[in-house]
């Protein structure tokens, strides 16, 4: 703290230009000329390439995510403003902290109340710096998280944080070396819906409880008619996966739909135990669901099916838009009467539920003892049918106080020098992964001499640890283990156990942009300032979709080691060094270094001026030419090669392209022909023509044609002489005299 630190900035430019330079650490700006008013700095660009060195006092450890931004005097001179500002990030190594997320913390000034207080004074005791907060406040990138050396997951349900956010805890442990530790509660493991996550495949235990009694297993039965809303088969197929993802493999689980070919109700997937859900969801994406006419026939199938199955819980999920006939009183006593529970969700067009519609479906919720939901938001329905499946699995909480024991054999280093486990009320029921990776120190006992249910679970996942610990560390389950005096002891064992180690060795790492790829640059020195050269190496590349690169580094120099990475996406991009360093007295020292590069714009933005190379080989490739360049051989040094100088008087619209000549396919051309020629062959085959009577028509035809025509002449003769007399008449009428 109190230390300065100096970023180092390279600003290109074709020209001469001139500008201001802002520099932003976590959002705030850093004042660059303390002499001037502004935080700003004035700088003159009058060279291609132009290096600063900005000061930057650092008054904290963790996460510092800086921002240059470049503002030129005049925008006239800016044609690439896109690339007026560049990010980056550093991690400054301060005291260890630890998250704790839990979903009933809170802090009243500093000073942590409710069900939480105890063990927040407990880490206090011990000395552990911890940030707590709620799952809502959960950090939205794998840089914040970084700052953390351990990530307490406390009564947090899968939803209450994204699915993003389950990719990035998987990786904050495999691949940088975090520590993760989920504690139970009722909203904790698979209570909590996180079977089939990726944090799931961190944790050393599995929700799929695989030794689960008869008595404690649950049977669900999904009837599906939601082709009456929008997307109404896209949402079906959805929620139904949903629904099934969160049961257990001893769950059973059926889906039934409409079908017309069948004229009625049938299963997609019969009632069965959940066990090969790739194979459930491989059934459920050939439903097609028709406009079923009543719920009855439905009903009565599911009903059979459950009142054959020995689960212990019996529920059946309708949705519906509440048109089809309602079932009839008589099968809803067989329903209640068989303790089998019914919850409807009405869905309909638009998201409009028609309230005459809506009636059932209420009708038979509350008939069943189930639950009715009015859905007019389908982005609700997945988080629906998932609480619905639930309700078949509460047999994954059992509330029985119970005597933690010491498992023999296992790893007691989280509980060593501690002893008299007190009871604890209730856990989460979970299954932990093969042995000898997971390790249990800490068992509920089994009946008749069953394995048990663990109760501390810890492992090495990738380059982490995690741990898990399925009672809580609240009064709810946890009364006599606050008051008992191991308390504080047994978490700081825990978590100094899971978190993440500090560094010793004197190595640095550095990323570089580079012509091509960006690489990274490892610098090792023993305590002695000599170099390290015989430094074993294992650097992953972390990009902005979480996945995971190996880089392949090699020595360049002595103590220094370099390999490139691709980095195709803008976004940051995380460095993880893991070392193996060999120690003089033969022993080895392991170690994690994270480092970062960010991509703050398109790579195209990178470059000032045109891709002459790039356009020349595509010009010469494809038979063209670049059109205001030419190529001009290298004489003297570098003889051998081209360069692409510009030429002046350039006509864009000349008309000296070689003419090109391209074959056409004629194929349908001669298909028309073929066509039209079948067609006649077939009507010269099939039609019998009479000429002899189509002679006769024509001839016919011309005889009268030509008696109308001599009839037409002498009409016109008759005309003629009727007109010439007429005029005769009136010429001697004017040559007569008059007589007075």
């Amino acid at each position: 703290k109190g230390q300065t630190v100096w970023l180092r900035a390279t600003l290109r430019t074709r020209g001469q230009s001139s500008g201001e330079l802002t520099l932003l650490e976590n959002g705030r700006p850093i004042d660059l000329d303390p002499n001037s008013p502004g935080k700003a700095k004035k700088v003159e660009l009058t060279k291609p390439l132009t290096a600063f060195r900005l000061p930057v006092p650092m008054e904290s450890g963790g996460l510092h995510h800086f921002e240059l931004r470049f503002r030129p005097s005049s925008k006239e001179l800016d044609h690439l403003p896109g690339n007026n500002h560049a990010t980056g990030f550093c991690y400054v190594r301060g005291l260890s902290r630890i998250l704790v997320v839990d979903s009933e913390w809170t802090a009243n000034g500093g000073r942590v109340t409710g069900p939480c207080a105890p063990f927040a004074e407990a880490l206090k005791q011990k000395k552990i710096h911890f940030v707590g907060i709620t799952p809502d406040q959960f950090p939205a990138s794998l840089a914040t998280l970084q700052t953390y050396d351990a990530v307490i997951l406390s009564n947090v349900r899968a939803d209450a944080i994204g699915e993003q956010q389950h990719k990035m805890i998987e990786r904050y442990v495999h691949d940088f070396g975090g520590g993760l530790i989920m504690v139970g509660g009722p909203e904790s493991f698979g209570a909590g819906d996180w079977m089939g996550t990726p944090v799931e495949k961190a944790l050393p235990v599995t929700m799929d409880i695989r030794h689960i009694e008869k008595k404690l297993k649950g049977a669900l039965v999904l009837i599906m008619h939601s082709i009456e809303m929008n997307r109404g088969n896209y949402w079906g197929l959805r929620i139904a996966k949903a629904a099934v993802r969160v049961l257990t493999s001893r769950d059973e689980v059926g889906v039934m739909c409409y079908d017309f070919g069948a004229g009625g109700a049938i299963w997609a997937y019969k009632l069965a135990p959940a066990a090969n859900k790739p194979y459930i969801y491989a059934q459920i994406d050939k439903m097609e669901m028709g406009d079923m006419p009543d719920f009855g026939s439905a009903m009565i199938l599911g009903r059979d099916a459950l009142i054959a199955s020995d689960a212990a819980t019996k529920h059946m999920v309708i949705i519906s838009d509440g048109d089809p006939t309602r079932p009839t009183p008589a099968l809803l006593d067989s329903l209640v009467k068989n303790k089998i529970t019914v919850s409807t969700v009405t869905v309909g067009f638009n998201g409009w539920c028609h309230p005459p519609m809506v009636k059932p479906m209420k009708v038979i919720a509350k008939w069943c003892k189930g639950k009715h939901y009015a859905v007019r938001n389908a982005n609700r329905l997945p988080t629906i049918f998932t609480r619905e499946a639930k309700r078949v699995r509460r047999s994954l909480i059992t509330e029985k106080p119970f005597m933690p024991a010491v498992h023999r054999g296992a790893s007691r280093r989280i509980i060593k020098d501690l002893s008299g486990f007190p009871a604890l009320r209730g856990m989460v029921l979970t299954t932990p992964k093969p042995k000898p990776l997971a390790h249990t120190p800490l068992m509920r006992a089994g009946k008749q001499g069953g394995s048990g249910d663990p109760v501390l679970a810890h492992w090495s996942y990738g380059i982490g640890t995690t741990a898990a610990f399925t009672s809580d560390y609240k009064s709810r389950w946890g009364r006599d283990w606050i008051s008992w005096p191991g308390y504080a002891s047994f978490w700081d064992q825990l978590i100094r156990v899971v978190a993440r180690g500090s560094v010793q060795d004197n190595i640095r790492v550095q990323t570089f942009a580079g012509d091509a790829k960006p690489f990274v640059e490892i610098e090792a020195l023993d305590e002695q300032g000599g170099f390290i050269d015989d430094l074993a190496l294992d650097v992953r590349a972390i990009g902005p979709d979480f996945e995971a690169h190996r880089v392949d580094v090699s020595p360049v120099g002595p103590g220094l080691y370099r390999g490139h990475f691709a980095a195709r996406r803008t976004g940051d991009y995380f460095i993880r060094v893991k070392y193996r360093r060999p120690m003089p007295n033969g022993k080895h020292r392991e170690g994690i270094i994270v480092s970062g590069y960010t991509v703050s714009y398109s790579p195209e933005f990178r470059r000032l001026t045109s891709n002459d190379e790039l356009l020349d080989a595509m010009a010469t490739e494809t038979g063209g030419r670049m059109v205001g360049r030419t190529r001009r051989p290298i004489t003297g040094e570098g003889a051998g090669r081209v360069q692409i100088v510009p030429v002046g008087n350039v006509d864009l619209f000349s008309h000296d392209m070689p003419p090109i000549r391209t074959l056409l396919p004629i194929w349908q051309s001669l298909l028309l022909i073929a066509l039209c020629l079948f067609l006649a062959d077939v009507f010269s085959r099939r039609v019998m023509i009479d000429w002899s009577r189509i002679r006769k028509a024509i001839v016919s035809w011309g005889v009268t044609r030509g008696e109308r025509r001599e009839a037409e002449g002498s009409l016109r003769t008759l005309s003629s002489l009727r007109t010439q007399r007429e005029a005769a008449q009136e010429t001697r009428q004017r040559s007569e005299p008059k007589v007075a």
